[in-house]
């Protein structure tokens, strides 16, 4: 992974609570780090070995599709049961505005705990112009959190297809902001190239999928996949940088204890004695030393003293005696 190592999280079938950023790096937004998360187990090899032709939906994840506004309130009561965080990610879909003039309503809200999605078809429903109250009730609450990426679009199609009103989503955190706050100077933010970095393979995006028609009587198979698996991929990542956080955090608290123990060990009278004793066995160490370095010259004087003893009788037997 380019932007950290949780891979302990993977391979464990129990939720793993991830919380505490007092001691996160600096910069960071104690915002996206004041609460809770909870990050389940998620097969996500299922999706990254078929992510070339069509992804399937990671092992443990449910999902419903509702276009009758009566269903509404059941659906979202489900779904809030199944978030033991109550952290959701949001996704819209709609028919692109390929032409001049164009401006089509959003045709499709998902809304994804870990492990449940709703897909909501807004065009199904007859809303004329406004959400279904459950639906206001449940963005609007407090007591949960939102995900979303490059969210500023989805804002703008919200205000105009139903009269969402902008400040609904002051509290939502958008993950391409965090991964800016991370990992400052980063290029690439979009979600396909974040599930690269942080799950390890890449999404397909076809065209034929993200420009399809959102409003057809009946979705098919990829475009339901598609849209589970973007709401699925922006929780997903989120809680990875969560789980990368929290380990800095961790990592950062720990090199403060040792700053504290230590200090607190320099004034103990055990602590004195063994820097004595510690200073004594150096005084001890560099005496050994000198006198190693005293016999090893006295050698050396030796070696050169017998060398030129050698050269003088080799000099007197050339000698010729008349």
């Amino acid at each position: 992974m380019m932007y950290g190592d949780c891979s302990i999280l993977s391979d464990t079938s129990s939720d793993v609570s991830l919380s505490d950023c007092a001691s996160s790096p600096t910069g960071i937004s104690p915002k996206w780090c004041s609460f809770n998360v909870t990050h389940p187990h998620l097969y996500w090899a299922k999706t990254e070995i078929s992510a070339e032709l069509s992804p399937e939906i990671p092992d443990g994840v449910t999902c419903e599709i509702v276009a009758n506004p009566a269903k509404v309130a059941v659906s979202l009561n489900k779904l809030y049961h199944t978030s033991p965080d109550k952290v959701f990610a949001l996704d819209c879909e709609w028919i692109p505005n390929l032409n001049k003039g164009e401006r089509h309503p959003v045709a499709l809200l998902t809304i994804a705990s870990a492990s449940h999605v709703v897909l909501l078809r807004l065009c199904k429903m007859r809303l004329e112009g406004r959400l279904p109250g459950a639906l206001i009730e449940f963005l609007e609450d407090p007591e949960l959190q939102f995900l979303g990426t490059g969210w500023s679009s989805d804002v703008c199609e919200l205000e105009h297809s139903y009269g969402v009103p902008r400040a609904t989503w002051d509290r939502l955190i958008d993950l391409q902001k965090v991964v800016r706050e991370m990992y400052p100077g980063t290029e690439k933010i979009g979600l396909k190239h974040l599930v690269w970095q942080f799950l390890g393979f890449w999404p397909p995006k076809g065209s034929e999928i993200t420009l399809g028609d959102w409003e057809a009587p009946w979705l098919s198979r990829a475009q339901i996949n598609y849209a589970i698996l973007d709401a699925l991929y922006v929780g997903e990542i989120f809680r990875w940088m969560r789980c990368i956080q929290a380990r800095w955090a961790e990592e950062r608290a720990m090199r403060g204890w040792y700053t504290r123990h230590w200090a607190q060990q320099r004034h103990t009278p055990r602590f004195q004695k063994q820097k004595e004793d510690g200073a004594k066995q150096a005084e001890a160490l560099r005496t050994a030393e000198e006198a190693q370095r005293e016999y090893e010259e006295q050698l050396a004087a030796q070696d050169e003293f017998e060398a030129e003893q050698r050269q003088l009788v080799l000099g007197m037997r050339a000698c010729s005696v008349y």
